[in-house]
C-alpha cells in the first residue's frame, strides 16, 4: 500500500497495527494474538487500496457490489462483514 507503518499497540487480547497512506488516510488493522485479522478501519480523504486491505475477501466484496445495489453496500458472511 506504500504506507508508513507506526508502532503497534497491544490492546489486551489483540494488537492494532496503524498505517498512514501517502494520501493521509490512516488504516488500522486489528489482529488477534493468533494472527487472525478480525477488523480493518480507515479514516481520511481517500479509500485505501481495498484489494490489499481486504485480501482474499476482496473478490466477494466486488461480487456483492456488482449485484446492482442501489443503496449502501452491505456484505454479511461468516468471515466478512462490510
Amino acid at each position: 500500500m506504500h504506507a508508513i507503518g507506526h508502532a503497534s499497540g497491544v490492546q489486551g487480547l489483540y494488537t492494532v497495527h496503524t498505517l498512514t497512506l501517502p494520501s493521509g488516510t490512516v488504516v488500522r488493522e486489528y489482529v488477534a494474538s493468533s494472527g487472525l485479522v478480525f477488523g480493518v478501519a480507515w479514516k481520511g480523504p481517500t479509500l485505501p487500496d481495498l484489494r490489499a486491505t481486504l485480501g482474499d475477501a476482496f473478490d466477494r466484496y466486488v461480487s456483492a457490489s456488482a449485484a446492482g445495489h442501489k443503496a449502501a453496500l452491505a456484505v454479511a458472511a461468516s468471515d466478512l462483514v462490510v
